[in-house]
């Protein structure tokens, strides 16, 4: 918990611009006895609640510019409430937005990547960009578009000396795992598969002896900060 509370110290500033997002977490932070202060461009600042109950630090008074926690009931399995709310921004509703079939082409083969950048120096530079959703979110289909990227792209490949991972998105990095993955699990066992196959494709990953950098701008959220943590350097 104080981990958690001092990531938040350090990082909440930093989104700002980043619309029902920054509103979400100020709300997530207000529901649990923070005192938040607003500002037109940013969070502003807050203080951990006092010794006084939850349910007394709820009753308090609060800023009116500090909107209330959303109505709907958002369960624990959720990455973050601030990657949840990007379900509730770009859908409006319970229904997954309908996506396009993708068909890879030579200017774009791959649905979830732009296509690898090596530099002359040797670095790839691979970018996340979900071309149906504003956001970058982890699910299963993104997991087995990046094994084959690393495997076709850069695991083989003698020029590639290095590895940087970014987002093309100006909104952030990646926002965590997609609720429309797992919402409907109802036995939480069942995601244990899929967690063991990231954790076999990231094992991969490593293998190959090759230098990664997270060059992160925005939310970096539960699969998207684990994506981070196990690349060799973050900036």
């Amino acid at each position: 918990m104080i981990v958690a509370r001092k990531a938040a110290s350090s990082s909440i500033n930093g989104i700002g611009g980043h619309g029902g997002v920054r509103r979400t977490v100020a709300a997530a932070l207000s529901s649990r006895g923070f005192q938040c202060s607003s500002s037109s461009s940013s969070l502003g600042s807050f203080a951990p609640p006092s010794s006084m109950s939850r349910s007394a630090a709820r009753a308090s008074s609060r800023p009116a510019s500090i909107l209330k926690p959303p109505a709907r009931h958002r369960s624990r399995h959720f990455s973050s409430e601030a990657a949840a709310a990007v379900d509730e921004e770009s859908s409006g509703d319970e229904t997954a937005a309908p996506t396009t079939t993708f068909a890879p082409t030579p200017e774009r083969k791959y649905q979830y990547f732009q296509n690898v950048h090596v530099t002359a120096d040797g670095v790839a530079v691979v970018k996340f960009d979900n071309r149906d959703q504003k956001y970058n979110t982890i699910n299963k289909n993104l997991r087995d578009e990046a094994r084959k990227l690393w495997d076709d792209d850069v695991h083989t490949n003698p020029d590639v000396k290095s590895v940087v991972w970014t987002s093309a998105k100006a909104d952030g990095f990646v926002a965590g795992a997609d609720v429309f993955d797992i919402k409907d699990v109802e036995d939480k066992s069942e995601l244990v598969p899929f967690i063991e196959e990231w954790l076999r494709f990231f094992q991969h990953m490593k293998s190959a002896g090759k230098p990664a950098v997270c060059a992160i701008h925005g939310p970096a959220l539960g699969g998207g900060l684990e994506w981070a943590l196990w690349c060799d350097y973050r900036v």
